[in-house]
């Protein structure tokens, strides 16, 4: 439960029939009820936070977060780089991150002015591995997973700008010597998975 930023307070269903991220607002007097509709079947409400610009995020079960600024509900799912299970807490940073506790797939940190989402030290969680790292020119992309059948890989700046698109359907081997020296982010995801990973082009 979180009180905004006139007094309501909001709460989150742990469980529902019949209806998707349920959230209910009570003002005193009456009860108000929000059905958020994500890209995924899900019926609880983990965690709330009030951020310091007094937005309210919702952690939901599965995957991804919903956010209300007093007018507008905003869904982040799988699809912006959450992990593809439940977030268990939410927290912000003096800068005005965001960092997301999720279910058996460990910290991750959203950039809020960027929307890239990534994962922090998440070594033993990862279902990929991505090597070299650094690299100056490819990167091998394997999957640690039987079942997982990858799709796309993205590389984008740090300022959230996709530089470099590759489809794929298992391992694959990344031609980055067009990128400049620096920090990038990399993203693999497939129609229920969306992994992320900071590298490093020398």
């Amino acid at each position: 439960m979180v009180s905004d930023y006139i007094g309501k307070s909001w709460f989150g269903y742990s469980f529902t029939i019949n209806t998707e991220y349920t959230i209910a607002k009570f003002d005193g007097l009456e009860w108000e009820i929000f059905e958020i509709h994500g890209t995924v079947d899900s019926r609880k409400i983990y965690d709330i936070l009030k951020d310091k610009d007094s937005v309210l995020w919702f952690g939901r079960e599965l995957n991804g977060s919903t956010t209300f600024d007093g007018e507008n509900w905003v869904n982040y799912d799988f699809e912006d780089g959450y992990p593809e299970t439940s977030n268990r807490a939410i927290t912000q940073d003096a800068d005005g991150n965001m960092w997301i506790g999720s279910f058996l797939k460990g910290l991750y940190k959203h950039n809020v002015g960027t929307n890239i989402v990534e994962p922090v030290n998440n070594k033993a969680f990862s279902d990929f591995t991505v090597f070299p790292n650094p690299a100056s020119d490819f990167i091998s992309i394997k999957s640690t997973k039987d079942y997982i059948t990858l799709k796309k890989a993205q590389i984008y700046t740090t300022e959230g700008k996709l530089v470099l698109e590759q489809e794929f359907r298992y391992d694959l081997n990344m031609d980055i010597k067009s990128l400049s020296t620096g920090i990038y982010i990399l993203k693999v995801s497939n129609s229920f998975y969306n992994y992320s990973e900071k590298i490093i082009k020398k």
